[in-house]
């Protein structure tokens, strides 16, 4: 290696900008891509980003496209930041980087940004015979072409070996709802999906491929989450039961939890919080997966209070017990228990 050559590599190095601040995001919208176009127009919004395609992105949009530039729908998550300098994505305001495809249809197909996701964790859909399914807080719905639409009540889901699994029954009728993640792709319009979806009602399955909502457990878990559950203090917004009725804390005696890495017991780390009444503890297991459960009983103080102070503690109390799994969205904590769902947000400051 020639002198000349390390000076070239010594004054490239120092001329490099800073890695401009970015911000993960999951977008739905329309992406066009060509020589001298890149762009990603959101659902809802007329303003277009310059967009940096993966592999994944790249070949999904080569096979849905079926002419030079024509808009492919298109459900992405990935890193929003400053648009480049130079070249054509100059004139952007914004750039997306892409880090996954979460689906992708052609722009003809399908509710594109129409449909509503609000509430909901999932929806699937099969061919061969048409079927389709959503879950949402409040029931799993599931339609057959021909026959009436059958309704059960949903509770949170189980962790299954690549991603969630839903079990119900209703009138005598069972259904399991187990979600894969894993690519799949609807042959009837050629829409590439990253969830597969077997469903078994009364032992009779039906395969085929899934979506997520805006309400859906989110998986994997990534380290920042187990930091993020163990660095603040939680105040306890709702429990959601099973059977669908929700309990609302008075804000003035709303229950806080804060989980710690602290060792409770050598196997268990320690959790703490006020339940409106009393101060309650006990040890936790939390996994890089999201699953969270409290092996031993909770422990607490004996004050008394008033019935719906109480009754609110004592709700906490048996739910928390049943913890399943837990996830985050920005400034809210879900945990999913045997009995419910209680939500959290992140406490106010003093």
């Amino acid at each position: 290696m020639n002198a000349s050559f390390l000076t070239l590599v010594a004054v490239f190095t120092m001329v490099q900008p800073a890695r401009a601040e970015t911000t993960e995001s999951r977008l739905r919208g329309h992406v066009t891509l060509g020589h001298e176009a890149r762009s990603f127009e959101p659902c809802g919004d007329d303003e277009a980003l310059w967009i940096v395609p993966n592999a994944e992105l790249r070949a999904a949009y080569e096979a849905l496209s079926h002419e030079p530039y024509a808009p492919v729908f298109v459900e992405l998550r990935g890193e929003l930041g400053p648009a480049p300098e130079s070249g054509f994505g100059a004139d952007y305001d914004e750039q997306l980087e892409v880090l996954e495809v979460m689906r992708a249809a052609p722009a003809t197909e399908g509710h594109g940004c129409t449909e509503d996701l609000s509430g909901i964790a999932f929806r699937a859909s099969g061919n061969e015979p048409f079927w389709n399914l959503l879950v949402s807080r409040g029931a799993i719905s599931l339609t057959r072409l021909g026959e009436p639409e059958l309704l059960f009540p949903v509770a949170p889901p189980e962790r299954g070996e690549q991603g969630w699994v839903y079990t119900a029954k209703a009138d005598a009728r069972s259904i399991s709802v187990a979600l894969e993640k894993r690519s799949c792709f609807d042959t009837m319009v050629g829409a590439r999906y990253t969830w597969r979806a077997h469903v078994a009602l009364d032992g009779e399955l039906y395969d085929g491929c899934a979506w997520e909502g805006d309400d859906s457990p989110r998986s994997p878990r990534s380290r920042d989450d187990m930091l993020e559950l163990t660095s603040v203090e939680w105040q306890l917004v709702a429990i959601d039961a099973t059977e669908g009725a929700t309990t609302e804390p008075d804000p003035a005696n709303a229950p806080t939890i804060r989980f710690t890495n602290a060792e409770n017991d050598g196997e268990t780390r320690r959790f703490s919080g006020h339940g409106g009444c009393n101060r309650y503890f006990g040890g936790y297991v939390a996994g890089d997966d999201g699953s969270l459960s409290i092996p031993s009983p909770i422990g607490a103080t004996r004050m008394a209070c008033p019935p719906p102070i109480m009754d609110v503690e004592m709700a906490l109390f048996q739910t928390l017990e049943g913890a399943r799994s837990y996830e985050i969205r920005e400034r809210e904590l879900d945990i999913h228990c045997e009995i419910g769902t209680l939500r959290f947000m992140l406490a106010p400051t003093m």
